[in-house]
């Protein structure tokens, strides 16, 4: 991800990938990789295939993770369907990590994350639940983010009920805040 947003050179990780030994098991997933370096629009989908086959070996919280990962880079190319299922399955790999704080707080935020994927595509009523659960998890938590993701929630049951355009109210009520002060 770092090399797809200009945070590291794309020339040197593609190299470093190139030159890792390879087995049959690996071989998929740096392909994949590497097709994400080109942004092959399939890469992300790829990988999520690639290494579906490795999570027998690992812990929930590294599913979770790796898959969260995979959920970023189909944003990036914009795979919605498989930005869903990544997230959607760490969502479910980090429920079986446990119930401490840290662990909560990184399922609020991939909560979220699946829930804004849902209303950029207008799929509001599926982002509520998810959204309530984050309110939930931080009132929880005593998470900083607990007004702002209040105030997201609210205003995505508005767009459900069609009260006001999607993306408009938020920005006049940032406009009028900022002119306020």
């Amino acid at each position: 991800m770092q090399a797809l947003c200009g945070q590291e050179p794309q020339g040197e990780v593609q190299s470093e990938l190139q030159h890792l030994p390879t087995d049959r098991t690996l071989a998929p997933v740096i392909q994949a990789l590497l097709a994400a370096l080109e942004r092959t629009p399939t890469a992300a989908v790829d990988l999520l295939t690639a290494v579906t086959p490795l999570f027998t070996q690992g812990r929930h919280a590294e599913q979770a993770n790796a898959l969260t990962g995979i959920g970023n880079l189909a944003k990036e190319l914009n795979d919605n369907d498989t930005e869903i299922q990544a997230y959607t399955t760490a969502i479910a790999a980090q429920r079986q990590v446990g119930e401490e704080k840290e662990t909560l707080v990184q399922l609020s935020i991939m909560l979220y994350n699946l829930a804004m994927v849902y209303d950029r595509q207008g799929q509001h009523a599926e982002a509520i639940p998810l959204l309530e659960e984050v309110v939930a998890l931080d009132e929880r938590t005593n998470h900083p983010n607990l007004e702002s993701n209040r105030t997201k929630l609210e205003q995505v049951r508005q767009r459900a009920t069609g009260k006001i355009a999607s993306g408009l109210w938020e920005i006049i009520a940032d406009w009028f805040k900022s002119w306020r002060r």
